[in-house]
């Protein structure tokens, strides 16, 4: 759930880390790049409280301020969950339909080309590096997408994780650029990919895993989190000119509670253990002795 599991990271920062908004605004006033965007309130609650301009109403002028396509995704939501790209108003509709049954609010954005990284820090030391591929369906020349659909949606579920939908504005165009249908068999070796995002636990994919971060790297990453105060934290942000320029990089999210077990599940069982072992020993070095 909404346990944090890092408790060097105190329960203010890592709310605040929560909330996209909140931690965009922080790193930009940090001298950070993060990429435009919009944001909207999608019920009435809590409408006495803040100004006008963000509600559901004024999401299409939102809309045309940047332009269509558009990435769409809750406020504070986590995993890549419900996250989805919509290139028009009516595919736009939809999605906030579906995010407003679960969030209170949605975050637009462009869509960002480039290659997406992760970088793990604690305090001043950057403990990992890899870069995320979005998931895809991997054809065996025997299963339809209605039927590996079907499979992984059922991990979905099983992992907390909302369903593929059959009418996923992503999805839909991914089948009509491939002449393809839910009917269709993937050719063996061929492949289909059905999420924008890139979320491992949400099915993407680990490449290039380094645990050797240059230092300029480094530095960044630990400018990005000390903005936002936290101790622990996983960056992703776009590279679009390598990773030797930082001040290109492009932050997505600064994740105060990011997972490792997809990090375990491709093997780096050593990159985990260093992890904890650091969180460990200065958690247990700093706590005021209560005997």
């Amino acid at each position: 759930g909404r346990v944090h599991a890092y408790p060097l990271n105190d329960a203010p920062s890592a709310s605040v880390a929560r909330d996209k908004v909140f931690a965009y605004q922080m790193l930009e006033a940090a001298g950070h790049r993060v990429p435009p965007y919009e944001y909207y309130f999608l019920h009435d609650a809590y409408r006495a409280v803040r100004g006008d301009g963000r509600e559901r109403a004024d999401l299409p002028d939102g809309a045309a301020r940047l332009g269509f396509p558009l990435f769409v995704k809750p406020l504070d939501g986590s995993r890549g969950n419900l996250a989805d790209i919509v290139a028009n108003p009516q595919e736009l509709s939809r999605q906030i339909e579906r995010i407003a049954k679960v969030h209170h609010g949605a975050i637009l954005q462009p869509v960002l080309t480039g290659h997406e990284y992760r970088l793990f820090m604690i305090d001043d030391m950057a403990m990992f590096l890899y870069r995320r591929e979005p998931g895809a369906f991997i054809g065996d020349g025997k299963r339809t997408v209605a039927a590996w659909l079907e499979d992984e949606n059922s991990r979905r579920v099983a992992h907390g994780l909302s369903p593929v939908t059959v009418t996923s504005a992503f999805l839909t165009r991914q089948l009509a650029q491939r002449q393809l249908t839910l009917d269709s068999t993937l050719p063996a070796g061929h492949k289909l990919s059905f999420l924008p995002t890139a979320n491992i636990s949400a099915g993407g994919h680990i490449t290039d895993f380094s645990d050797q971060v240059p230092p300029a790297l480094a530095r960044w990453g630990r400018s990005v989190t000390r903005a936002l105060a936290l101790r622990v934290g996983a960056i992703d942000f776009f590279a679009p000119n390598g990773l030797d320029d930082p001040a290109s990089f492009d932050i997505i999210e600064a994740n105060s509670n990011p997972s490792l077990a997809g990090v375990l599940e491709a093997g780096h069982l050593g990159a985990v253990e260093r992890i904890w072992h650091e969180i460990c020993a200065r958690y247990f070095d700093e706590a005021p002795d209560s005997g």
